[in-house]
C-alpha cells in the first residue's frame, strides 16, 4: 500500500507495492516482477510513502528523519534512514549504502527537513 501526497489536496492510498520513475510519470506495480498497473504524473505529486516502512535489526547510525512538505504541513512525513541525498528533482534516503526506493519525494515541496537519533 502506498500513500499518496498531492501538490495539490488531501493524500490518499493506492493499493500498489512500488513505482518505478518513467520519462515525467511514476508507473505502479502490484508486485516486483508485474507490469504496469497504472500511472502518476511527476508534476502532481509531492511525495510517495509506503503506509508501513520496513523494520531495521540494526538501528547503529540510524537516524528518524521528519520532512515538512510545503502543503501537508499538519502531516509530516517520518522516514527512518542512515542520510539523505537531495538533487534539483528529488528527496532520497539511504539505508546502509542502498537507496530506499520505496519512498518518493519532490525536492520543490519540500519546506525543511529535521533529524533526531534513532534509539537503539
Amino acid at each position: 500500500m502506498l500513500r499518496i501526497y498531492p501538490k495539490k489536496g488531501k493524500p490518499f492510498d493506492l493499493e500498489f507495492d512500488h513505482f518505478t520513475i518513467e520519462g515525467d510519470e511514476l508507473t505502479l506495480h502490484r508486485s516486483s516482477n508485474a507490469e504496469a498497473t497504472g500511472y502518476l504524473t511527476i508534476k502532481d505529486i509531492a511525495a510517495i510513502m509506503p503506509s508501513a516502512q520496513r523494520r531495521f535489526s540494526e538501528h547503529r547510525d540510524l537516524k528518524v528523519f521528519t520532512i515538512y512538505l510545503k502543503r501537508h504541513l499538519d502531516n509530516p512525513l517520518f522516514v527512518t534512514a542512515n542520510s539523505y541525498k537531495k538533487d534539483p528533482a528529488q528527496v532520497t534516503f539511504q539505508y546502509r549504502h542502498y537507496e530506499m526506493k520505496e519512498i518518493y519525494i519532490a525536492t520543490e515541496e519540500v519546506l525543511g527537513i529535521t533529524f533526531v537519533d534513532a534509539e537503539t
